[in-house]
């Protein structure tokens, strides 16, 4: 496969669609899939080659530190095939890792080397056992189940053949089935993204309860190289993904700022998009997209079978201002529910009196208003 113009990841944007498959989408590019591409880090920021030299002693520092009552990122990157994919991919983790680093969460990068697999299944595997060996706390574990979060970013591209899906390392790849395997056993809440080509057929595998599972494409069929992964990054670690501009960028945000992002470059260029991003949160596995969505909100009267995804999602901030961080479990449970109310008192304002529905909204604001207030309150030096 062809190289991209030039070092800047810009040129894999501009390149003919024909030269940006994933590594694995012709005959002939095992080889340069596997062992052709160069690992030295290009262009990455020092946060990541820090943390990202795929040692044991890396590993520990990020082990030491958990389970933490802030949660914690691990970024995987697949081989890159070329270089210029490999910047691209370099720079998309920086933005993951420099968030982590500023919200003092716990972080690890791994970088491709022949057992990434083996390394990922046992970090995951050691996360596990961290959860079920640490002594419950009333704030953290109420009924035994930790409330913080583990974040799972891998970047790279994926394949699938029609049964299997798969995300490409630079050792033996890793099917959704193992990983949904390996991130069975961790007891606490979780974010996966899969920013790669392919990722679609993952998302119905690793949809459970408790996870929220965010996939670059619509199906396994989508193969060719995805740009959604890097728009996501951007998006959920800056206030650009802020949509309603409360000082916090939740997953649900960033997804939807960058589906919308991905829909307009495709646009721009003139091409039909080949990548479909999806989100699940409430474990049916079936996702939904940005498309649907008018804003935050459904679209009225959106012909959609069962509950839609993004309540959940809405709840979960990588980097948050100090105010949301403090509230208490009941404040975060009374929040959710209030933005659910919010949410529905939306979905059905064709159907009321403007006074109706003015009253209605003025209530919920005035009890997210006091939920804040009793945490300022809670959190103020006497």
């Amino acid at each position: 496969m062809p190289e991209s113009r030039s070092g800047d990841a810009n040129a894999i944007d501009q390149a003919p669609a024909a030269e940006r498959g994933s590594p694995r989408a012709g005959a002939g590019t095992l080889a340069s899939h596997k062992g052709g591409a160069s690992h030295e880090r290009i262009g990455t920021p020092r946060t990541a080659a820090t943390i990202g030299n795929g040692s044991d002693r890396a590993a520990d520092a990020f082990l030491r530190q958990w389970p933490s009552p802030t949660g914690g990122v691990l970024v995987v990157l697949g081989a890159p095939g070329t270089n210029d994919y490999r910047r691209d991919f370099d720079r998309t983790a920086a933005f993951w890792i420099d968030a982590a680093t500023r919200s003092s969460l716990p972080h690890r990068l791994l970088q491709p080397q022949p057992d990434s697999g083996r390394r990922l299944r046992e970090l995951l595997r050691e996360i596990a056992e961290h959860d079920r060996a640490a002594a419950p706390s009333a704030d953290d574990r109420p009924n035994g189940r930790a409330t913080s979060t583990l974040w799972l970013v891998l970047i790279g591209h994926g394949t699938f053949d029609g049964r299997t899906a798969r995300f490409n390392l630079a050792g033996p790849d890793v099917s959704a089935e193992e990983l949904a395997g390996w991130l069975e056993p961790i007891g606490r809440p979780q974010v996966v993204v899969c920013g790669f080509s392919c990722s679609g057929a993952f998302l119905p595998k690793l949809s459970a309860p408790g996870r929220v599972v965010v996939s670059a494409t619509k199906s396994g069929t989508e193969h060719l190289y995805s740009r959604f992964g890097r728009f996501f990054a951007e998006a959920v670690t800056t206030s650009e993904g802020d949509l309603d501009k409360d000082g916090r960028t939740s997953v649900w945000e960033a997804f939807l700022a960058a589906s919308r992002r991905t829909e307009r470059f495709y646009r721009s260029q003139g091409r039909l998009a080949t990548e479909h991003p999806l989100l699940d949160d409430n474990g049916d596995g079936q996702g939904v997209r940005a498309a649907w969505f008018d804003g935050l909100y459904p679209r009225e009267n959106l012909a959609v079978q069962g509950p839609l995804d993004g309540i959940a999602a809405h709840q979960v901030h990588l980097v948050a201002p100090p105010k949301h961080s403090t509230l208490s479990n009941e404040q975060r449970s009374a929040r959710q529910r209030l933005e659910s109310e919010l949410r529905a008192l939306r979905a059905k304002r064709s159907r009321m009196t403007e006074a109706d529905y003015l009253d209605a909204l003025e209530r919920i604001f005035l009890q997210l208003a006091d939920v804040y207030a009793a945490a300022d309150v809670a959190t103020t030096p006497r």
